[in-house]
């Protein structure tokens, strides 16, 4: 099948569309074009024929070569900026999770996208690996148009995962999957479906917490059942947990998206007597997560501010890290104050040596490698961890 960017260059006037490649690659050779490896030339005209696609898509309406690609590469900055926004917002209320590829790829990663991202030389390109899996899968898109529609879905998926406590999640998932917490596994998807689940078994979602007759009422309601039919019925529970969990119209449109997939399973999952894995009951409570500091229970806002503000007229050392560990019950308030606070890499280094073997544990999962990381207090972190 044809690509769209190979229709767009079948459309265009050939002599005008490597006319457009000749200026190009004279900005990027700077003025030596005439040496540009035939790879690069390449490299050069998709992504010309990438942000000309982008204004197509937009705008069908014709144009000389010239001005759609200059109107293209405006469009692909704007689309840059307001990713940037969505980043600035999912960062600024990241699920605080063990999960290894959660907060690697959505903050680290993403954020070396924008690092690396050239939309003028470039635009086709991504850079990262996206590890960190979404629901609907991994966009079939290019450059920009990736990154845009992975965060309009991480951040539909971190809303939804933040109305629950992060105990709550991760003693669910430890029910579906005993190492979750290193594997590159999508924690919207069961949290979703638990939800749904309870629901329909008439029990509050709060907890995420499925018991033994509630999947096997699970089996009974779904079984014999099409996947159009118990896509229905989860719809209409979701209406309901819609209206409990007060989601917002983004987050609830992308759950309702997710349905027929979620759907498709539970009737395949119900036909091989595997329901239990998909609607997974909570592990463990011996595994659960350290309670003392690892529990997610975040201070509210105005306690954050306070602390911050303390932080900042105490002199640098020891004492402002045991402030910290009087004050800060939670991994996710203490990975922000390195950088709201201005704490030093030797605070930082005296803080990781303080910690409990089970926290620094769970740091070192979420910090596995340095590739990405950007922020000096998340690379003083990373070498703090390996001593």
């Amino acid at each position: 099948m044809e690509s769209e960017i190979a229709r767009t260059a079948r459309s265009l006037p050939q002599e005008a569309l490597f006319a457009l490649l000749k200026r190009q690659a004279e900005k990027w050779t700077r003025g030596e074009s005439g040496s540009l490896r035939e790879e690069k030339a390449a490299e050069l005209l998709e992504s010309i024929l990438f942000v000309i696609d982008l204004r197509l898509k937009a705008d069908p309406s014709d144009a000389p070569a010239e001005q759609l690609f200059s109107e293209g590469l405006a469009l692909a900055r704007r689309k840059v900026s307001r990713c940037r926004d969505a980043h600035r917002r999912i960062c600024e209320r990241l699920f605080p999770t063990p999960n290894v590829y959660y907060r690697l790829t959505i903050k680290g990663g993403i954020a070396g996208f924008f690092k690396l991202y050239d939309p003028e030389f470039a635009a086709q390109e991504i850079h990262i690996t996206a590890d960190y899996p979404l629901c609907i899968g991994r966009p079939a898109l290019q450059g920009i148009e990736f990154i845009e529609r992975y965060l309009w879905a991480a951040e539909a998926e971190n809303d939804f995962l933040g109305r629950f406590a992060p105990q709550d999640v991760d003693r669910m998932l430890r029910g579906m999957c005993g190492d979750y917490r290193s594997t590159p596994v999508n924690l919207f998807e069961p949290a979703l479906l638990v939800a749904l689940g309870l629901v329909l078994a008439g029990r509050t979602p709060r907890r995420l917490e499925l018991r033994a007759e509630d999947t096997a009422a699970l089996c009974r309601l779904f079984g014999g059942r099409t996947a159009e039919e118990i896509r229905r019925l989860l719809a209409g529970a979701l209406q309901r947990l819609t209206v409990f969990l007060q989601l917002p119209p983004h987050t609830a449109r992308y759950a309702r998206l997710c349905l027929p997939l979620l759907a498709r399973r539970t009737e395949q999952a119900v036909r091989l007597g595997t329901l239990e894995q998909l609607y997974p009951m909570p592990g463990t409570a011996e595994e659960a997560l350290a309670p003392d500091f690892v529990d997610g229970e975040r201070m509210n806002d105005r306690a954050y501010g306070r602390l911050v503000v303390e932080l900042a007229r105490m002199d640098e050392g020891e004492a402002r890290v045991r402030r910290i560990f009087e004050t800060c019950r939670s991994l996710a308030d203490l990975l922000d104050l390195l950088d709201d606070a201005e704490i030093t890499e030797e605070e930082i280094a005296l803080l990781v040596r303080s910690l409990p073997p089970a926290e620094k544990e769970t740091l070192r999962r979420q910090y596995p490698t340095d590739a990405f990381l950007t922020q000096e207090s998340e690379i003083a972190l990373y070498r703090a961890l390996q001593e």
